[in-house]
């Protein structure tokens, strides 16, 4: 309610005639309207009830009549006016017929007219609409309807949903044609792979794999590398790793066997430096180094096949290639390669089919085995670590992988791979074997010859017609009795004993830190990784940032071109959500407020006699604030779906590729440029569904800046959502922290006016709150003339507190929308630091 006189009362009531008698009214303030002699433009009323009382005349002490009052002398037929024509006077933007039209009293032009004087109303012509309080016909915009016929309130935004619609419906059929043209093509390319093929023979396909690697092992930089002492105790006590030592070197095909639980995978992270040993050292060639500071030629193919589901073998493998083999490469020799790997690797048959997943059907998991080695072997790597290649591979598939294996190590590749029980072939192919045993200990290594005499040396013979593979495994598990009296926890004892290793007094352990020392430690070095230089010390020059940010949006593109239902899923929430929430808000008064003319001028208020002599109960109406949390809420929804989709499906293929040293941002940023045009379009569904069926004023163009700002925010909101959470939780963050800023940060609850300047800062850091202003202003804007909207927006004025005066900064739309930008923009560069920075030892 506005602020009105204290014990004065309004309500709404008129005579429904004439006449030369004094009429009696219900009580209307201070005032009964009486329309009778009331001269047209000008307020009539008297306070009394008693017609003797209520005579008309200027001598406003000899009655309790109020107003003004017109005679015609004889003869003349120019009126006369009696009374304060100052002080009486209707004002503008409002219709006061008087005794013109009895049944009508004074009040805001009526919607549908338009009146340039307060004696004067006209019908709206035709093209034009003018709502309530209007002093001239205003012209409809270009995209409304319903103005065809005079006499219209306000036209209709309805072609702006049909634009809406005609958009969403021309992109999703664009994307569906794309995906179609795009699949027919890999069609036609398989099918001519495949009758190539078949003319050719199954050796020269192999010939041409071998080939492509007697051309690049030349330029294989051969690291060998030692491990001397490596242990690693977790913070519980619980030791993984102790006292591992051996040398790998260079071009040799090396197989570390071991039960379950005995640390294969652990060595193969610590060597990498995926996972942060607590002793022991590493040197590299001679040198004490770290293997990742190599990564740009280092593979390591996951036990896991982490790639593109929902790309082709071929797509999968070129990206690879592309980005990490030598820049200095020709393009022509890159695909060369790729083609020479999906030979050697049994891949030409699948190249073009999707790898698919539990929901779309793509090729078997034996030969995702296959892409997930042939991403990391196309890379032309020097060090290749595999964790357990061959599981889940049919025996001719495991001797395909293992003779490419072997021959890439023959060129100079340091191969060091994990496997579990391989069969007598690949156990003879090893040029090395490392054998753990429980708790991590090094219980062999050396060649598979050496193995079986080292075992038959300790009372371990292997027995005719066995596997040694599958005989050591036995050993190590405590299966077979020893004929010389040890037992399988002796095993690293004699090992050491053998090899005169260093006792655990003389391991090389990292000196002790506090708690504080190592976050001290963590943050320097993730801030080193975020921030710094890529460390690797290898010659290896690979694709720079804008290449790689071009061959990563090429990727993205093509992801959305095999999965179309997604974006179509999407857009279509996008547009039934607007049209809904437009339907269910679109009876609402919108706004409604204290005319400009009723405010006082001197004091802002409504401390003076027009406001007393209205026939209305101005009482301001206005529900903008809660259009600004439905809208938010349902566009939270839709925008932070597609924001935790950027990084919170993909992070086991983002953790292996930034691991090879490919460049976080323009992964990040290649993501975000490709979901541009696809957002661009949602909000075009959202805006305009929801403003084609509403009755919003402000401008589309300015309603739709508003929503494209909010939901590149709550996109970049999903981002870091997705980031900092687990895939189960990250939808659900991000939602969470959405309403957050919907509740609190909006200058909603608490009202913008009436927060404290001392932690207002806060609320200008949020895109949220600049685009609540942004919304409000430009809607409200739309509603001044008649209304003071300054006036209704006030919260300090007294009435105005605790209704709908929220206090926004009205007239600075540009600037609003402006600071919108920069504060999403801002959170979408949060977003990328810290992709970059969290987890940042699986990055390397």
């Amino acid at each position: 309610m506005a602020a009105i006189a204290a014990g004065v009362s309004y309500a709404v009531d008129f005579n429904t005639s004439c006449t030369k008698d004094p009429v009696k009214f219900p009580s209307m303030g201070n005032l009964l309207y009486d329309p009778c002699n009331c001269a047209p433009g000008f307020w009539c009323g008297c306070s009394s009830t008693d017609p003797a009382d209520c005579v008309p005349s200027a001598n406003y002490s000899e009655t309790q009549w109020r107003g003004v009052y017109v005679t015609y002398e004889d003869g003349e037929s120019t009126p006369t006016y009696h009374g304060n024509v100052t002080e009486y006077a209707c004002p503008s933007t409002f219709f006061c017929p008087g005794t013109t039209n009895a049944a009508q009293v004074p009040g805001l032009c009526t919607p549908g007219f338009f009146c340039p004087t307060s004696d004067a109303q006209i019908i709206c012509p035709a093209g034009s609409f003018c709502p309530s309080g209007s002093v001239n016909a205003l012209e409809c915009p270009k995209l409304s309807s319903g103005c065809k016929e005079p006499g219209v309130g306000m036209y209709k935004n309805t072609p702006v949903l049909g634009i809406a619609i005609g958009v969403t419906v021309a992109y999703l059929v664009l994307l569906y044609v794309l995906a179609f043209l795009n699949r027919t093509r890999r069609s036609k390319q398989q099918l001519r792979v495949n009758e190539k093929q078949s003319a050719d023979n199954g050796g020269a396909a192999a010939a041409k794999g071998l080939m492509g690697f007697e051309e690049s092992g030349s330029e294989i930089t051969r690291l060998s590398f030692q491990f001397e002492h490596l242990q690693l105790t977790l913070d519980n006590g619980v030791q993984i790793m102790k006292d591992a030592s051996g040398e790998i070197p260079a071009g040799s095909l090396t197989g570390v066997m071991g039960p379950s639980g005995a640390g294969k995978t652990t060595l193969l992270n610590m060597l990498s430096g995926k996972v942060p040993r607590t002793g022991g050292c590493v040197m590299i060639n001679g040198e004490e180094d770290e293997i990742f500071n190599y990564r740009r030629i280092v593979g390591f193919v996951p036990q896991e096949d982490v790639m593109h589901r929902d790309m082709t073998v071929y797509e999968n493998i070129l990206h690879s290639a592309l980005v990490r083999l030598p820049k200095e490469w020709p393009l022509e020799r890159k695909h060369a390669q790729v083609e020479h790997v999906i030979s050697l690797l049994g891949l030409t048959r699948v190249r073009n089919s999707l790898i698919g997943d539990e929901r779309v059907r793509g090729i078997s998991g034996g030969q995702r085995k296959r892409v997930n080695v042939a991403m990391e072997l196309v890379t032309n790597p020097s060090v290749l670590f595999l964790d357990e290649p061959t599981s889940g591979l049919d025996s001719s598939s495991s001797t395909t992988v293992l003779s490419a294996l072997k021959y890439v190590a023959a060129k100079g590749v340091n191969v060091i791979t994990v496997l579990h029980q391989p069969k007598y072939s690949i156990f003879e192919s090893f040029d090395r074997l490392v054998l753990l045993g429980v708790g991590g200990k090094v219980v062999f290594m050396g060649s598979p010859a050496d193995a079986i005499s080292y075992f038959e040396s300790i009372g371990y013979p292997c027995p005719d017609l066995t596997n040694p593979a599958d005989f050591f495994m036995d050993v190590i598990s405590g299966l077979v009795e020893c004929s010389g009296g040890q037992s399988s926890e002796d095993l690293a004892d004699l090992w050491n004993a053998k090899t005169r290793a260093a006792t655990s007094s003389e391991e090389v352990a990292v000196p002790p830190r506090n708690k504080f020392q190592k976050a001290l430690s963590n943050v320097g070095e993730c801030v080193a990784h975020t921030f710094g230089r890529d460390p690797s010390r290898s010659k290896r020059s690979i694709a720079g940032f804008w290449t790689q940010l071009a061959l990563c949006f090429k990727r993205a593109v093509a992801q959305r071109l095999h999965t179309p239902s997604t974006t179509l899923a999407i857009a279509l929430v996008a547009l039934v959500a607007g049209i809904i929430l437009g339907l269910a808000t679109r009876n609402s008064i919108i706004y409604s407020g204290v005319p400009t003319a009723l405010v006082n001028e001197n004091t802002g208020s409504t401390d003076f006699i027009g406001y007393q002599l209205a026939m209305k109960d101005f009482a301001i109406i206005n529900s903008i604030g809660f259009s600004i949390l439905f809208l938010w809420v349902v566009l939270l929804l839709v925008s932070s779906t597609a924001g935790v989709s950027i990084f919170g499906y993909e992070r086991s293929v983002y953790f292996r590729e930034m691991a090879a040293g490919n460049n976080s941002y323009a992964y990040y940023f290649a993501k975000l440029l490709e979901s541009i045009p696809s957002m661009l379009v949602f909000t075009v569904a959202y805006a305009g569904g929801y403003f084609g069926v509403s009755h919003l004023r402000q401008p589309f163009g300015q309603f739709y800046l508003v929503v494209t700002m909010l939901c590149f925010g709550f996109y970049g909101l999903g981002i870091i959502a997705s980031v900092l959470t687990s895939r189960e939780k990250m939808t659900v963050v991000a939602i969470i922290a959405g309403l957050i800023l919907t509740a609190i940060f909006t200058g909603l609850t608490p009202k913008a006016g009436l927060i404290s300047s001392g932690i207002k800062w806060l609320w200008y850091l949020t895109f949220s709150f600049w685009n609540a202003n942004a919304f409000y202003t430009a809607e409200l804007e739309q509603y001044e003339p008649p209304y003071d909207i300054a006036f209704g927006n006030d919260p300090s004025i007294s009435g105005n507190n605790s209704t709908y005066a929220y206090g926004f900064e009205l007239y600075e739309f540009g600037k609003d929308i402006g600071l919108s930008f920069a504060t999403a923009m801002l959170i979408i560069i949060v977003g990328a630091i810290v992709m970059r920075a969290h987890h940042y030892r699986k990055q390397r």
